[in-house]
C-alpha cells in the first residue's frame, strides 16, 4: 500500500511542475521536506528559513550571496545569519569589503605627520605651540631668529649662524665655535659634530683640535705660552702652587701663574705684589695692555714709541686690574680709598670723602642719588670740599660768597644717606 502511495504523489508532482524542474520529496514520519538542488536548506514544513552557507546571508526570508547583496559598507551577517551592512569608524572608507583608514599610504613632508579626519587625510605639524619644524636639524625649535644667526628662514629658525658660530643641532641656537672645540675660531657643524676649521692665533689645527704653536727658541730660553714668547729659563719667586719652589718650576724654566696677591709682569714673566701696582690693593689681575709677539694689540697714549699707531719693538706695558683691597679700604674707579666715615661718600673726581648732600649751584641732575656733584653752573667752580664756590671775579672771591668769607661759603642742600 505505501509503495503505491509514494508513486501516486510522484506522478502528482510531475504532473504539476513539468520537466523543466525536477523536485524530489521524501516522506518522513511526520515531515515533507523540500530541497532544489542545492546545498542550502531553504524551508521547513512552515516555509521558515532555517540557515544559508557561509558565503550567504537571509534576506526577505531567502538566501542571498554577499557578493549580491547590495550595500555601501562591510558585507556582513548577524548573529542570526541575517545580512548586515556595517559601517566604518570616523577617518575610514570601505574598499573591498574592509575598512581603509583615509590616511593608508599616505606621506607628508617633513615635520608633518598624517592625521586622519572623518572625511579625509590631513598633514599636520608635529610641533607643538611657539615651535617650528627646522628642516636642516629634523626637529622642533622655538619659532624665534637666535643670536649670532646671520641667515632666518621666513618661518623664523636660523638657517645659517654669524662667523665664528655654529648651528647646534641640538636646539637651533649659534654657539661660538671655541664652545666646542676650544680655541676654535671658525667651524661648520652637521648632525654628527663640529668641525673647527680654523685656528685663534696662536695654535694650529691639527686633527680636528686647536693645538697651541710652541716655536724653537734659542739655546737657554724657553717658550712662555702667558706671555707668547721666547725667554730666558728662570725661577720665578711667588709662583703659584704647584710650581711654588724651584724645582718644580724648573722644568719648565718659567712661572705658568702668580699666586694670590701678585700679578704676572708681561715684561719678564716675574710675579710683583699687586700693592706695587696699585696702594693698598690686595688682589688684583694682569693682562699685555700694548704688546704681543712684538705686535701692539693696543697702544697705550703718550707711550713715546714713535713707532706709529699699532707697532712697538720689544716693548711690554702691563696693565693691572685691582678685585679687592686690604681692610678699612674701598675699590672704587679702580683704587683703593680710604672707607668713608658715616654722613659722607667717597667723590671720584676729587678722589676722596666728603659730606654726603648735593651742595646750591649744582649742574648735575643726578646729584640727589649719588650724594656727591660733579659739575657746577655756570659762575661757579667746584671745591676741594665738594661744594660750588663762585667762580673769581664773580662777586666775591674764590671760594667766598659776597663780602669774602672763607671755607665753601654759600648755602647747600642735605640729605640722608638710604642704607
Amino acid at each position: 500500500m505505501k509503495k503505491y502511495l509514494f508513486l501516486l504523489v510522484g506522478l502528482l508532482a510531475f504532473a504539476t511542475n513539468g520537466p523543466a524542474e525536477a523536485k524530489a520529496f521524501k516522506l518522513g514520519r511526520n515531515t515533507l521536506h523540500q530541497t532544489n538542488g542545492s546545498s542550502n536548506p531553504i524551508a521547513n514544513n512552515d516555509n521558515i528559513i532555517t540557515s544559508c552557507s557561509t558565503d550567504s546571508c537571509r534576506k526577505d526570508g531567502t538566501c542571498i550571496k554577499l557578493s549580491d547583496f547590495s550595500c555601501s559598507g562591510i558585507k556582513t551577517t548577524d548573529s542570526s545569519g541575517n545580512c548586515l551592512c556595517k559601517g566604518c569608524s570616523s577617518g575610514q572608507y570601505a574598499y573591498n569589503n574592509q575598512c581603509i583608514s583615509f590616511c593608508s599610504g599616505v606621506t607628508c613632508n617633513s615635520g608633518n605627520t598624517p592625521v586622519a579626519l572623518s572625511d579625509k587625510c590631513c598633514c599636520e605639524s608635529v610641533c607643538s605651540s611657539g615651535n617650528v619644524w627646522h628642516t636642516v636639524i629634523g626637529k622642533c625649535v622655538p619659532q624665534k631668529c637666535v643670536a649670532n644667526c646671520g641667515n632666518c628662514s621666513p618661518d623664523y629658525y636660523c638657517l645659517q649662524c654669524n662667523k665664528g658660530h655654529y648651528l647646534s643641532y641640538t636646539d637651533g641656537t649659534c654657539p661660538a665655535c671655541s664652545t666646542a672645540v676650544a680655541n676654535c675660531s671658525e667651524c661648520t657643524s652637521s648632525a654628527s659634530g663640529v668641525t673647527c676649521t680654523a685656528c685663534e692665533s696662536g695654535y694650529a689645527l691639527r686633527g680636528g683640535e686647536c693645538v697651541a704653536i710652541t716655536p724653537v727658541c734659542p739655546s737657554g730660553e724657553v717658550y712662555h705660552p702667558v706671555l707668547e714668547r721666547c725667554m730666558s729659563s728662570m725661577c720665578i719667586s711667588n709662583c703659584a702652587y704647584p710650581y711654588s719652589t724651584c724645582d718644580k718650576q724648573l722644568p719648565l724654566g718659567y712661572c705658568p701663574r702668580c699666586a694670590s696677591g701678585y700679578y704676572m709682569e708681561y715684561s719678564n714673566g716675574s710675579c710683583p705684589a699687586c700693592s706695587s701696582a696699585i696702594k693698598n690693593c690686595t688682589q688684583c689681575t694682569s693682562s699685555c695692555s700694548v704688546c704681543s709677539k712684538g705686535v701692539c694689540t693696543q697702544c697705550a697714549a703718550g707711550d713715546g714709541s714713535g713707532k706709529g699707531d699699532n707697532y712697538i719693538t720689544d716693548n711690554y706695558i702691563t696693565n693691572v686690574t685691582c678685585t679687592a683691597c686690604a681692610t678699612g679700604y674701598t675699590l672704587r674707579g679702580g683704587q683703593c680709598v680710604s672707607s668713608c666715615p658715616s654722613g659722607q661718600v667717597y667723590h671720584p673726581t676729587l678722589n676722596r670723602c666728603v659730606d654726603a648732600m648735593c651742595p646750591a649751584n649744582c649742574a648735575d641732575a643726578d646729584c640727589g642719588t649719588k650724594g656727591y656733584c660733579t659739575r657746577c653752573v655756570s659762575g661757579y667752580y667746584l671745591n676741594n670740599e665738594g661744594l660750588c664756590s663762585l667762580s673769581s671775579g664773580v662777586g666775591g672771591g674764590v671760594g667766598g660768597g659776597a663780602g669774602g668769607g672763607g671755607g665753601g661759603g654759600g648755602s647747600y642742600i642735605s640729605f640722608e644717606m638710604q642704607n
